[in-house]
């Protein structure tokens, strides 16, 4: 069975045996589920992180509050941060000037562009996300929010882990869709998708069929339309949604997987590893999100602070094990001398 970013005893597997492979003792402290990485007389610290929902807002915290709803992973440091990947325009700015592939977007209130969805430059978790619209005039952006359009792209989700400039593995999700059996509307066929996994609110339900409507719209159909049997329709493209399923979702370990497929995407380590600022570049985990359309990847976003994928674990804890006995770090340290009895 794949690893999974969303369970605990992946996240301890894969890094104890990242740490068996490297040399290092590793312990993990109950209190405060710090892991400690310990080779001779030094250590590591590698803090935890997990994923709450506080007044039903996603988001991480550093402690384990009655909130927390996943594990999010360990890290050496997380508080790296740098403008591309804190505001979604200023990354497609940067991205264009880089070469990179980017959905056209534009952030005025005058433009005028076709077939675009609305987001804001600094939410997360697929949030503040509108649309997707035939015309921009359907939805007029609001700058005070920093709203902006960006073209819509039918295709697979990706989100991409990288390890300094490599990419160390990629979940690969469809957006979701629905199969019509010449009897349900799609209103139906949602609801049965939307619960296919485990049951959830009806007031969740109901902001997930509104969203759905509004994509149907797209496409020029109605939520209470019966299509053909057969025929299939995608009813939501965000990251997160709860009509996504693990079964729509490939995990690719870019370490062994040499698909010339997925050429695009090494070559894209580089480019994104020179968003960072040099002198907070070294030994940095990030994540990019992007859109496969069947022949490029569209880049979106880059997050300084993601969840950590088990995948990770061991190009992170290889390069602790590499790192000169004499460099200082926060991360690493001394333990303080005893006293004699």
């Amino acid at each position: 069975m794949a690893a999974s970013k969303n369970n605990f005893f992946d996240h301890v597997r894969w890094l104890r045996q990242a740490a068996l492979d490297a040399g290092f003792e590793l312990i993990i402290a109950g209190e405060s589920l710090q892991a400690l990485l310990r080779r001779g007389e030094r250590y590591w610290t590698l803090q935890p992180r997990f994923l709450a929902k506080v007044n039903g807002i996603a988001q991480y915290t550093p402690a384990l509050i009655d909130e927390v709803t996943h594990f999010a992973g360990w890290l050496p440091d997380r508080s790296k941060r740098w403008p591309a990947a804190s505001d979604k325009l200023a990354f497609k700015q940067w991205a264009q000037q880089a070469g990179l592939r980017v959905p056209a977007y534009g952030s005025s209130t005058s433009d005028d562009m076709a077939n675009v969805v609305v987001k804001q430059a600094a939410s997360s978790f697929g949030a503040q996300i509108e649309g997707p619209f035939r015309s921009s005039s359907q939805y007029p952006i609001e700058p005070s929010r920093s709203e902006y359009y960006e073209r819509f792209v039918d295709g697979e989700i990706f989100k991409v882990w990288f390890w300094n400039d490599a990419p160390v593995c990629a979940e690969r999700d469809t957006m979701p869709r629905v199969t019509g059996n010449g009897r349900a509307t799609f209103r139906k066929l949602i609801e049965e998708r939307a619960n296919l996994m485990q049951k959830i609110e009806p007031s969740e339900l109901s902001h997930q069929i509104d969203r759905c409507a509004v994509t149907l719209r797209f496409f020029g159909h109605a939520l209470d339309d019966v299509p053909d049997r057969g025929a299939r329709q995608l009813v939501e493209f965000r990251y997160g949604s709860p009509l996504m399923h693990p079964r729509g979702r490939l995990l690719l370990d870019m370490r062994t997987n040499v698909n010339p497929r997925w050429d695009e995407l090494r070559a894209a380590g580089p480019v994104l590893y020179s968003a960072i600022p040099t002198e907070s570049r070294r030994d940095t985990l990030f994540t990019a999100d992007a859109i496969y359309d069947g022949q490029h990847f569209w880049w979106l976003e880059m997050n300084s602070h993601p969840a950590v994928h088990p995948l990770a674990y061991p190009a992170l804890v290889a390069n602790l094990g590499a790192e000169p006995t004499s460099r200082s770090s926060s991360t690493v340290r001394q333990p303080a001398p005893q006293s004699a009895d």
